[in-house]
């Protein structure tokens, strides 16, 4: 027995020198930072492309412009919304507008592709291989992860004890699935994030098992109220009370239940500017107002 414990504790060893080394040559292969253009005053966007399983994965960095670079800067991680939830989803330029006001404000962002972008007609084939791509990047949460290794591998400006994930509808959930499953995020915000995914997506459910069998169940397992013990950093969820694309009473419902399991959980309302417009002007300068008090420390948040 005992010769069977060691060899099978040199197996695991080996196996972690292996990954280790696996790890060390795929941050050697990463391209440097791109050189910066000026977005808008104050604000320098660098462009880089990664590798996710061989598979293309732009990743937009902000800093603010002139930023020294042995300054640590909180950092913001953020996927880009407008998915059906059940596929991936490209950054655009519309995107933007959610990612520039926090580097007005001091703050790195990171922003990245999700595995599985759809067009709005898409074919039965189409449907299918979004589907299979965004399960194969566990609903966007190994994008997320990777802009994280690059950027702690590659931009010494992002702190790593101040990664925030952040997101808007869609993006919500997936920022709220970030939290759940990788715990150097230090803090959460999702501005009207559908919770429930099983509920959301029912209407579809057969449909989704036809294109690839076992989707809903993944996505049940996935959905952030599968998840929520594992949420244990400060979490901000913001609404308005207008918004008719997502169930609010769903997120109020979500954030009384996570209370149980997590004390630090925040809830802002807008009483008027529906889905996106209160986003903009009411749930980012709160998200910014309460990242900047929020503590910083993991060790501080576990």
């Amino acid at each position: 027995m005992a010769r069977i414990c060691r060899k099978r504790g040199m197996t695991a060893l080996l196996a972690m020198v292996v990954a280790l080394a696996a790890g060390v040559a795929r941050a050697a292969d990463w391209p440097e930072v791109s050189q910066g253009r000026n977005l808008a005053p104050g604000v320098t966007v660098h462009e880089v492309t990664l590798e996710r399983s061989g598979v293309p994965m732009r990743v937009w960095l902000y800093l603010p412009t002139n930023a020294p670079a042995n300054k640590k800067l909180p950092t913001v991680l953020i996927g880009p919304a407008g998915s059906r939830l059940w596929h991936g989803e490209s950054l655009g330029d519309g995107d933007r507008a959610e990612h520039q006001p926090y580097v007005r404000e001091g703050f790195a962002v990171l922003a990245y592709d999700i595995d599985g972008p759809l067009a709005q007609q898409p074919t039965v084939a189409q449907e299918t291989e979004a589907i299979v791509a965004f399960r194969n990047a566990n609903a966007g949460v190994a994008n997320a992860k990777l802009a994280v290794d690059y950027a702690l591998a590659k931009v010494p400006q992002v702190d790593p004890q101040r990664i925030y994930a952040v997101g808007h509808s869609s993006a919500a959930t997936l920022a709220l699935q970030v939290a759940e499953q990788d715990e150097r995020v230090a803090a959460s915000v999702a501005f009207a994030p559908v919770v429930r995914l099983g509920d959301r997506l029912a209407s579809v459910a057969t449909a989704l098992d036809q294109r690839r069998p076992g989707t809903m169940d993944f996505l049940r397992q996935t959905s952030p109220d599968a998840n929520m013990a594992r949420l244990k950093a400060p979490t901000l969820l913001f609404y308005a009370a207008d918004d008719d694309v997502v169930p609010t009473q769903d997120i109020a419902a979500f954030a009384e239940e996570l209370r149980k399991t997590n004390p630090k959980v925040k809830v802002v309302t807008a009483q008027s500017g529906g889905h996106y417009g209160s986003m903009i002007k009411q749930g980012i300068p709160a998200a910014i107002a309460w990242l900047q008090v929020t503590p910083a420390a993991r060790a501080g948040n576990r």
